[in-house]
């Protein structure tokens, strides 16, 4: 059901045990939108709201208020099994039916009908069991999905999330696939950060320092720091609030951009060193393999940014970066300069996708073969794009 920023508020108020899902290989976009997000249900009172992304480190967002409350959905040893925990419901005296307890009495043969395997039926309501939650296994009556094109780019949240009784899916991604319960997706949003401040400005919502903050780095790290292809009018009015609601734009602009690692430096280094350049110089890319990987000593997104950097040559017109990964897969991100070269549609042909200039995929296979595949396909849509 495509939702409005009404249904939106609804759902929130309605939501007694709420989880913010955000994607794997997290960006300030959806942490940023999910903390801002976060703090607000918090400020409503009586509900219980945590941030879940299925990657545990997410110490370089520092710069996000709120950051060091994001959880990871599994614990380490993520065997995935079901717990006997379910919500006790409301009872006469209005006992509060969030309460977790252990419960080692089955649902009724009535309540059993019908009910995901994640899911119990408690008082004749529905709700989630967990597995293996941060604090133990958890029921939740609201998921809320931010900034993510498809169920895969959740990770192991997706497995937690996906029998939760109502999921709420904001996003700016052209192809969303996510198909939740209510959808609100809005392509013409350069980030969904900015779509959170309009749900806030609609909805009449107080938009403190802390959550000013946070949806300012969502919108000017997924614009390029107001670069891209989208960023308009909508996007600066936006930014401008934002400033006057306190966003400390030079503190907050250090810490995004101007403060990587002598690790990163030396990774950029390596890479431009790398970098090859095909179709008459008009696709450039650079493939790291597990082995100079480790050489170098690269930690979990390091590699993020290299991409734009291949770009930024005068005649490229689409870069990729090919990273292998240790379970057998290739990450793919890509980047153009002309929409008649749509990233997003060759990712898709690889199982991923994005946006038309901005996109990535994993690929199962070796690193040269994947890296041929691609190349191709991206040769082929640069030598079209004129025709």
């Amino acid at each position: 059901m495509t939702a409005t920023f009404s249904d939106i508020a609804a759902a929130i108020a309605r939501a007694c045990d709420i989880v913010i899902a955000t994607h794997i290989r997290p960006d300030g976009d959806c942490l940023g939108s999910a903390l801002a997000l976060a703090r607000h249900i918090e400020r409503l009172g009586g509900k219980r709201v945590r941030i879940w992304n299925a990657e545990a480190d997410t110490a370089k967002f520092h710069y996000l208020p709120g950051w060091e409350k994001i959880e990871t959905p599994l614990d380490a040893g993520g065997d995935g099994r079901l717990r006997d925990y379910a919500t006790t419901p409301t009872t006469a005296d209005g006992a509060d039916k969030r309460d977790i307890v252990a419960s080692g009495v089955a649902a009724s043969s009535e309540s059993k009908e019908s009910v995901p395997s994640r899911s119990r039926v408690v008082g004749g309501s529905r709700v989630v069991v967990f597995p293996d939650a941060p604090s133990g296994a958890e029921s939740c009556d609201l998921a809320i999905a931010l900034d993510t094109s498809t169920r895969k780019r959740l990770g192991k949240t997706w497995e937690c999330i996906a029998d939760v009784p109502t999921i709420l899916n904001i996003d700016h991604h052209g192809d969303n696939s996510v198909d939740g319960t209510l959808n609100y997706i809005d392509p013409t949003a350069p980030a969904t950060g900015q779509i959170i401040y309009e749900f806030f400005q609609e909805t009449g919502v107080s938009i403190d320092p802390e959550m000013a903050t946070c949806l300012f780095a969502a919108i000017s790290t997924d614009t390029g720091s107001f670069q891209y292809r989208g960023t308009d009018k909508r996007t600066f009015l936006a930014a401008a609030a934002l400033v006057e609601a306190g966003v400390d734009v030079a503190a907050l602009s250090i810490a995004m951009y101007d403060s990587q690692s002598k690790r990163q430096f030396d990774l950029l280094r390596f890479a431009l060193n790398e970098t090859r350049f095909l179709c008459d110089d008009r696709f450039a890319y650079f493939a790291l393999s597990l082995a100079d990987a480790t050489a170098l000593g690269i930690q979990h997104d390091d590699t993020e940014g290299i991409v734009d950097r291949l770009r930024a040559v005068d005649s490229v017109v689409c870069a990729a970066f090919f990273e292998e990964q240790p379970d057998g897969c290739v990450r793919v991100s890509m980047r153009s300069k002309d929409l008649a070269v749509n990233v997003s549609q060759i990712c898709h042909a690889f199982g991923g996708g994005g946006h038309p200039l901005a996109a990535g995929a994993r690929a199962r296979g070796p690193l040269a073969e994947i890296v041929e595949q691609f190349s191709q396909a991206i040769c082929h849509a640069i030598s079209q794009r004129n025709h």
